[in-house]
């Protein structure tokens, strides 16, 4: 893998938080990918809708959920037609919060043989930091989601999940068009929904100080926020 690359959003928003040096030295840092993504028992993909914003679907259940079918590349345990995301440019996370252990799998999504194959041109494990544990329930695989509704900005049920959530995952994209996904997590009430203005405020944690989804929401202005339900499944 090539060593990353910083666009201007992101050098910004490292010189302010002081880890321009850190994130230089983590620039060529890859790590155990493919361990973590035969331990993960969720993968997480972005990619942008038709509409032109950024959608998530999410893989869930007990590891492994993918092969590893050749260098950078996973195959995924489910038909392509199981997946309700596009072909093309996705970013993708893999995780298992009850381990503690994440990475990034980003790159194109495309049908292989009858299968789903997630060939990365930009991965590397994350800190462990900010994670609340939690297992996965069930015997097989599930995949979603399986379908939408709107809700108000001020739900009761959106606004207690939000003040009680743990455990997020921000979708992005790059000036250039490449989708992410990262975790975001804090303790219960680290999410801060004011739904009269419409604004959703929380704090960004240093972690390992490469900034990169920040870096995409400020140059971009483009974002997808996702807040899982741990006890319903529901998000």
């Amino acid at each position: 893998m090539p060593a990353l690359t910083y666009h201007s959003g992101q050098i910004a928003v490292q010189e302010e938080a002081n880890t321009r040096a850190l994130a230089d030295h983590l620039a060529g840092w890859v790590g155990p990918v493919a361990e973590f993504a035969l331990g993960a028992d969720m993968f997480l993909f972005a990619a942008e809708g038709h509409d032109g914003a950024l959608h998530f679907s999410v893989l869930a259940g007990p590891p492994p959920l993918v092969e590893v079918a050749g260098p950078d590349t996973l195959q995924l345990h489910l038909p392509p037609s199981s997946l309700p995301l596009p072909s093309g440019r996705v970013g993708g996370l893999a995780i298992n919060l009850g381990l503690a252990r994440r990475a990034r799998i980003n790159g194109e999504l495309a049908a292989v043989n009858g299968h789903l194959e997630l060939r990365g041109d930009e991965t590397f494990t994350l800190c462990r930091k900010y994670l609340a544990p939690s297992l996965s329930s069930g015997c097989a695989p599930r995949f979603g989601p399986t379908a939408r509704e709107p809700l108000e900005l001020d739900d009761p049920y959106l606004r207690t999940l939000v003040a009680t959530a743990e455990t997020t995952f921000l979708a992005s994209v790059s000036p250039d068009g490449r989708p992410d996904v990262a975790h975001r997590g804090g303790p219960a009430g680290f999410l801060e929904l004011d739904p009269q203005t419409g604004c959703l405020r929380w704090p960004e944690f240093v972690g390992d100080g490469v900034f990169k989804s920040a870096g995409n929401v400020r140059t971009t202005g483009r974002m997808t926020l996702l807040v899982v339900d741990v006890e319903t499944g529901l998000d």
